[in-house]
């Protein structure tokens, strides 16, 4: 699938959307030629003028009628080598399935779960002494790095998308219960699940006499 641009970037009305579209807005203008980049509150605001939108953080499934407004659709990003790890939790899977990388998918939605054709991906390598807040970084810069990739094919005139191939998987939200860890294993074993662990929101515990113990965990230089 190839989309066409039929004016230069700095013509173009381009929108975001989502929870981080203000961020992706603000560094829009720092690596390309758009001139007025406008966060829209809600897909109540999105109408014909729009030329494409971009959005980031939303987790719910938008009507295909409201993704074909835009004159040229818009593009989502999810963090995992889609078609795998569609869904929550894209940190948790990618450490878990023992990937080398966080891998950033930019994408054309449709009215599936993280389902559409897929414009660019980025690749951050992952450390072995990576853990969530580390994580949660590499993540947003594989986010920026896949906007500019978009939008540098777009101040070419012209984005390829290719279908998603390959094994398709769904991950669920995260629980409390996805944090416990077995005191039995070898702290060794355990690391790759401790490190997915939020210090703040969802800390690793294990369980001993009928009590939770919470483990929370820094990584520090020598």
């Amino acid at each position: 699938m190839i989309v066409q641009f039929d004016r230069k970037m700095s013509d173009l009305k381009i929108g975001f959307i989502g929870s981080f579209a203000q961020e992706l807005a603000k560094h829009s203008m720092k690596v390309s030629d758009i001139s007025d980049p406008i966060v829209i509150e809600s897909f109540d605001c999105v109408n014909e003028t729009y030329d494409l939108i971009f959005g980031a953080g939303l987790y719910e499934i938008i009507p295909e009628d409201i993704l074909n407004v835009p004159k040229f659709g818009m593009l989502f990003f999810h963090a995992t080598p889609l078609p795998e790890g569609k869904g929550n939790a894209p940190i948790f899977w990618t450490v878990s399935n023992k990937r080398p990388n966080i891998t950033v998918s930019c994408f054309r939605p449709n009215n599936s779960i993280d389902a559409g054709p897929i414009a660019c991906q980025s690749n951050v390598a992952i450390e072995e002494t990576d853990n969530y807040p580390i994580l949660y970084k590499k993540q947003w810069q594989g986010v920026l790095d896949c906007l500019e990739a978009a939008l540098d094919d777009i101040s070419q005139g012209v984005l390829v998308f290719r279908e998603q191939t390959g094994v398709s998987s769904f991950t669920a939200k995260r629980s409390p219960s996805d944090s416990q860890i077995d005191p039995n294993m070898k702290l060794i074993d355990l690391w790759d699940h401790i490190r997915c662990c939020d210090n703040e929101n969802f800390p690793a515990f294990f369980e001993l006499n009928g009590k939770k113990v919470y483990l929370y965990h820094k990584v520090k230089d020598d």
